[in-house]
């Protein structure tokens, strides 16, 4: 397993500006890991952010990438950066 994210939902070397549909997965391990740190639940987080636990699990399991907007409220609800 690699290791612990540094902080943030982007993968090293990726920004804001060329985030796409490849980074998905990456963004999801991130998102995973930062909610298991702050102890909630998919809903808990969900309710957070305005989204259905089912949103949150597609996102961590990159079926589904987050806009940028969501990703934003996501690291704000985490106390993450987006960087």
């Amino acid at each position: 397993m690699s290791s612990s994210p540094e902080n943030s939902f982007l993968p090293t070397g990726s920004s804001q500006s060329d985030h796409s549909e490849a980074d998905a997965l990456s963004i999801g391990l991130n998102l995973r890991h930062y909610r298991g740190q702050a102890g909630m639940t998919m809903a808990e987080l969900g309710g957070l952010v305005g989204r259905a636990a089912s949103q949150i699990s597609a996102f961590e399991t990159g079926k589904r990438a987050p806009s940028l907007d969501m990703l934003g409220s996501l690291a704000s609800a985490l106390d993450v950066s987006v960087d």
